[in-house]
């Protein structure tokens, strides 16, 4: 009797490891999975990231390498109704500005291809113009200058260059450019002001010339004269 005892608990503690093993397997590898995705995102973007989640067989423990390879990507969450089947849900963040009418720019600062997404039309965004865009680094300044400074986009087109040189181009009055930065925030009626100001003080200039008024000192506004190719003149 104790024979058949140790006998069985022998097989007990020898296939017990190969038991344990079997579930984890069932639990994480032969699990079936729906995806859900974010209504905001276009069909390019689906297909993109089920294309990368078919590829990578561990990608269901690990979301955040899925993050890290899809910028656009808020969050992942994996609910699992039962072992063998599971859904994920992918959370885009929103964008918040159409650059260069090719790209947009998302709340969490990157820039992605703006026709990732499907919901928001190119109308609905705030416009801003670049130079060279570079969709590997976040731009976090102009993220954060687009929320304190949300009304310049009323009257004002926008071209960023960087967070130091900012350009304000007036929709009406397009002979007036205030030059800001990222780190100073500022207010429509401030930028009226100055355009009020500046307009009663070039009378004499021709209009032709573009004036560039640099806002970005402290206390001062330094005003300059610019016509077609040649240099900037100062002005006051």
């Amino acid at each position: 009797m104790q024979l058949v005892k140790n006998y069985l608990l022998y097989i007990i503690c020898f296939m017990m490891p190969a038991i344990v093993g079997r579930i984890l397997y069932l639990s994480f590898y032969s699990t079936h999975f729906d995806i859900s995705f974010d209504p905001i995102l276009s069909t390019k973007a689906c297909n993109q990231i089920k294309y990368y989640l078919e590829n990578h067989s561990d990608w269901h423990i690990k979301p955040i390498e899925v993050l890290e390879s899809f910028s656009l990507l808020k969050k992942i969450i994996i609910k699992r109704s039962t072992l063998a089947k599971a859904t994920i849900f992918i959370i885009s963040y929103e964008p918040i500005a159409n650059i260069n009418n090719n790209y947009v720019l998302l709340h969490n600062g990157f820039i992605v291809d703006s026709d990732f997404f499907e919901v928001f039309s190119k109308e609905q965004l705030y416009h801003i113009s670049m130079g060279q865009v570079d969709t590997k680094k976040p731009e976090i300044a102009l993220v954060q200058w687009i929320n304190n400074c949300q009304d310049i986009f009323v009257e004002y087109k926008i071209r960023w260059i960087d967070q130091t040189k900012i350009i304000l181009f007036h929709k009406s009055n397009n002979q007036i450019n205030l030059l800001v930065q990222a780190n100073k925030s500022i207010s429509i009626s401030f930028c009226e002001n100055i355009q009020q100001l500046i307009t009663k003080k070039i009378n004499n200039i021709a209009k032709s010339a573009q004036i560039i008024a640099d806002l970005r000192f402290d206390d001062q506004v330094i005003i300059y004269s610019k016509r077609g190719n040649n240099e900037a003149q100062y002005i006051s």
